[in-house]
């Protein structure tokens, strides 16, 4: 009883102590503030007097002094006096009545939130001098207790009638005072925020009437076994709640304003588990909800007596054992809405058909089946959104209700609408947002349903057998849905009289669908307004939520503000260009080419023949407007945002039938006269040419006096404007006509005209000559190289700097001792006898004998201008070998020079090369055998021989310095070492 009243005026006092000004009252030494309320009360003949009181400073010994307010009060009458007491910092506060002001005909609530602190000693003399009966401590407040149990038990007694408990938060666990002493009548607690894991047993004892027991938010695994008493207790002094607050105080369930209500609630604990227990007795409410409930048990609420209102929402709960309702034939509402159930049977709530409100809503479900609720007529409201629902059988629902007023189906997989959405007569509202419905499924859900049946449902009256169709309105909602074409062509004169009957009762919102305004939307769009001219009630309004999607012309327009001559439909034309969209006009046949923002860079070659077109081609490339056969059909042509310089009057002379042109925004200059014939024509309704380059010289001097007079015809004529001149910027039709003038060129325009031709042809002819020329030298511009060196001895543009002095070998030549005699017979017999010759190193002849081969090959790389490499297939299969064109291939890296010559044998497979060898060749040059100018490109690649001979040959020994070592070697027994190695 008093739970609800207390909450209701603390959402009063708040007002007034928090909002409004307060008067300052004088109490000792702490600062408060006061305010005062005569309110009518929730009991029929009782009023209600509030009195806030607002420490704002805090402090020790605060004395509340209620006797001055409780002298306000009846002496004769029964009413009711609630005191709120508020501190913003830790207060205690004490509660006297000095001037022993007595009234048990009132009825005292106490409240205490926030920082204060109270004793029981305090609470006792307010009990005393009221029929004292509420406490509430909230938001962390506390009682004081005195040490002496005698003195606790003594306080206790006189506050015994205390029948509705309230404790939130303050500290953990019962305080002991409530458990261990006697509450004869207690009817009603809340233990919220204490921590409780479980209810001492000894309360039972202690509270023995008790009704009413809630306990969220506190860490129960267990629930306890309530009621404890079956037996109905009424309120004190004969009271009855009136109408209004009975309505709030008893929620979903039925409660007689003369009882205490009987709740459990088990809001956010820890329990997991019901499979095994059993609640037991007379609750009109349980609520488990936000437990993290996995499993309930078959029995677990079969044994429940007049339950009106079960709520096991935000749990987990997966599965519904069967007859987990069985027997709750009192069930007004049931929330089963955030858990994981997947499954729905047809008999889950057969024995419930007194349920009102039922919620599914969050969970997993696929279907409901039919017979789930058909007979289930008081049911009012339906919430099944956010599942995974992709049928509603036939019969589902209980569409013979005259109750049902509110289905919740959005968020989920429907692709059509229920049957019963339109066989319910009952119905106010029906979400199905958030789908995947389309009009064909629209369609396929009225097929199902016969004429005279839908006749019935939406006719106005049943009962005087009306033939006219109700004009009370059902609304469903199907934003986001999937409706795109709404094609009503094809359908038959049955399924059209059913959705002229549907659309005249129904307000469906059609937000955010991908609705294709396009020529088969244009019947259904004439039956809309047809509807709307012949009946009053049903105006333009019920259908502003049906805005077009596509196509992008009429993107985010009502459809019923879209003109006929607008509908249009794609087609898959012969001759339509490549790029381009092609539609036809439903109403004349017209044909629209859409080839915007295509890159474009002319008009296209063909188009469709047979009918008028309308061309699109705004934002391309166009640079000209080329002659085309179709252009004598063309009755539309946009070029809007191109790149157009020059508007040939042929082109314009041959646009015969042209209604509207458009070509503004592109880079003319001058526009031809034949323009103002076309603007002369009856049926010529448009033309846009702003933002061109237009010169406003003697040439263009017609134009202001063409477009004064075709103003009506021409758009936005204040931006046609002069682009050079002294007269830029201005609008031309307002420039005088003394400003038209041109720059006088002296000679004769003719003579300097063919001066200008001759002089161009001259500059192209030497231009081509030149690029001929370029081309061919680009080309064999290696054999040129050699050409120049052998005849001339010159050497342009890649001659390498080899002046350096530590290199004492011309070349260095690499090859595997296969390909002797090869060497021996062609390279070294011709390099060295050349005029004058080269000095070449030899590895049989010139390697130093006791080092390392490696040593020796770096040797002679970094003491030679060059290295040729003999590339043979017995090359590629000699260590040493690649290890040369190695140490040759870093030379090159690291100098950037053309240190490398590479000569390819004949027969070497270039597949077989490997990575290194192969890449160099595909990005290098090499010398072939077989090529008729190899030894020109050889001599060419070599550095130039010096004059002397070289100093190696012929001499019996040599010293060559490598690294820190000195050696002499022989000729005559190094030539084994190195064969062995090669």
């Amino acid at each position: 009883m008093f739970k609800s009243i207390n909450l209701r005026s603390l959402s009063i006092v708040l007002v007034f102590t928090m909002l409004s000004p307060l008067g300052a009252a004088p109490a000792g030494e702490c600062k408060k503030k006061i305010k005062t309320l005569l309110l009518p009360g929730s009991y029929e003949n009782v009023e209600l007097f509030v009195a806030g009181f607002g420490f704002t400073d805090g402090g020790k010994n605060c004395e509340l002094d209620f006797g001055p307010y409780l002298n306000q009060t009846k002496e004769d009458e029964i009413s009711t006096i609630f005191l709120d007491v508020l501190c913003a910092k830790p207060t205690e506060v004490k509660i006297i009545n000095p001037s022993n002001v007595q009234r048990k005909n009132v009825i005292s609530y106490l409240q205490v939130r926030q920082a204060c602190k109270v004793d029981l000693k305090g609470i006792a003399v307010y009990s005393n001098a009221t029929d004292y009966r509420v406490l509430t401590m909230i938001q962390g407040t506390s009682m004081e207790t005195p040490s002496s149990s005698d003195e606790v038990q003594r306080l206790q007694s006189q506050i015994d009638k205390i029948g509705t408990l309230t404790i939130d938060g303050g500290s953990k666990g019962l305080p002991e005072i409530f458990v261990k002493y006697n509450w004869s009548l207690m009817a009603e607690v809340i233990f919220q925020n204490l921590s409780i894991t479980s209810l001492p047993k000894t309360l039972r004892y202690s509270m023995p009437r008790l009704q009413s027991l809630e306990l969220p938010f506190n860490e129960l695994e267990e629930p306890p076994a309530f009621p404890w008493d079956e037996r109905e207790l009424p309120l004190p002094r004969n009271l009855t709640r009136k109408a209004i607050f009975n309505e709030q105080y008893q929620g979903p369930t039925k409660v007689k304003p003369n009882l205490y209500r009987r709740f459990l609630s088990l809001d956010f604990n820890k329990i997991k588990d019901l499979s095994r227990f059993e609640f037991r007795g007379h609750l009109q409410s349980l609520s488990v909800k936000g437990n993290g409930l996995k499993a309930i048990g078959r029995n677990c609420l079969v044994n429940l007596v007049g339950v009106n209102a079960i709520d096991l929402s935000m749990n987990k709960l997966d599965v519904l054992p069967d007859g987990v309702f069985s027997g709750l034939k009192d069930l007004f509402v049931l929330w089963l809405n955030n858990n994981n159930i997947t499954v729905i049977k047809d008999g889950t709530f057969k024995d419930s058909k007194s349920l009102k409100k039922l919620y599914l809503n969050n969970n997993k479900i696929k279907r409901i089946p039919r017979g789930l609720l058909l007979q289930h007529e008081d049911l009012e409201e339906l919430n099944l959104q956010n599942n995974l629902i992709s049928k509603v059988e036939h019969g589902a629902l209980p569409n013979n209700s005259n109750k049902l007023k509110t289905i919740g189906l959005n968020g989920n997989q429907l692709r059509m609408i229920p049957s019963d959405a339109f066989l319910t007569r009952s119905l106010k509202t029906v979400n199905l947002a958030n789908n995947s419905i389309t009009f064909e499924g629209i369609i396929e859900t009225l097929d199902s349903i016969s004429v005279s049946r839908l006749y019935n449902i939406l006719r106005k009256s049943v009962s005087d057998m009306s033939r006219e169709l109700r004009t009370d309105s059902i609304y469903i909602d199907l934003t986001n849905n999937r409706i795109e074409s709404i094609d009503s062509n094809e359908l038959s004169t049955e399924q059209m009289f059913k959705v002229k009957m549907v659309l005249q009762v129904f307000i469906m919102n059609l937000k955010d669908n991908p609705l294709l305004c396009d020529c088969r939307a244009l019947n259904i769009t004439r039956v809309i307004k047809d509807i709307i001219l012949k009946h009053s009630h049903i105006e333009n309004r019920r259908f502003q939520s049906w805005v077009c999607a596509q196509p992008r012309e009429l993107k985010g327009r009502q459809i019923l503000s879209i003109a006929e001559e607008d509908f249009v439909c794609v087609r898959n034309l012969s001759g339509c260009p490549e790029q381009a969209t092609c539609s036809v006009r439903q109403t004349d046949g017209s044909i629209l080419i859409d080839a915007r923002d295509k890159y474009l860079q002319q008009l296209p070659h063909t188009m469709p023949v047979g009918a008028d077109l309308e061309i699109f081609l705004d934002n391309n490339q166009i640079t000209e407007l080329g002659m085309r056969s179709y252009l004598g059909n063309v009755t539309v042509l946009h070029l809007s945002r191109n790149k157009i310089q020059e508007l040939d009057g042929s082109f314009i002379q041959s646009l015969t039938k042209v209604r509207q042109l458009r070509i503004d925004w592109n880079e003319l200059k001058r526009l031809p006269r034949s323009i103002e014939v076309l603007t002369s024509r009856k049926s010529f309704r448009s033309l846009a040419i702003r933002s061109n380059y237009f010169a406003c010289d003697c040439r263009s001097k017609w134009m202001k006096g063409w477009l004064t007079n075709s103003s009506a015809k021409i758009s936005d004529i204040k931006n046609v404007k002069c682009a050079s001149g002294k007269s830029q910027g201005k609008p031309i039709y307002t420039v005088s006509l003394e400003d038209f003038v041109c720059e006088k060129i002296l000679g004769n325009p003719d003579e300097n005209k063919e001066i200008l031709v001759i002089v161009s042809v001259t500059l192209g002819v030497v231009l081509v000559i030149f690029i001929a020329v370029f081309i061919i030298v680009y080309f064999f511009r290696g054999e040129m190289k050699v050409f120049l060196y052998t005849h001339f001895d010159w050497h342009p543009f890649d001659r390498i700097d080899d002046s350096d002095p530590s290199k004492i070998y011309d070349a260095f030549i690499s090859y595997s001792s296969h390909d002797q005699q090869w060497v021996y017979s062609e390279l070294k017999q011709k390099l060295e006898s050349h005029e004058p010759p080269y000095k070449i190193c030899f590895h049989d002849r010139d390697f130093e004998v006791g080092a390392s081969i490696q040593d020796n090959i770096i040797y002679s790389v970094n003491r030679s201008k060059r290295m040729i490499m003999v590339l043979s297939n017995r090359f590629l299969e000699s260590e040493w070998c690649r290890l040369e064109f190695r140490a040759a291939h870093h030379r090159v890296l690291q100098d950037k020079t053309n240190y490398l010559i590479v000569i390819l044998f004949e027969g070497v497979d270039t597949e077989a090369l490997d990575d290194e060898t192969s890449l160099y060749l595909r990005t290098n040059t090499y010398l072939s055998v077989t090529n008729k100018w190899f030894w020109q490109k050889l001599l060419y690649s070599l550095p130039k021989p010096k004059g002397a001979v070289n100093d190696l040959q012929g001499s019996s020994s040599h010293l060559i310095e490598i690294g820190d070592n000195s050696t002499r070697w022989n000729n005559g027994n190094k030539k084994e070492e190195i064969e062995s190695r090669m």
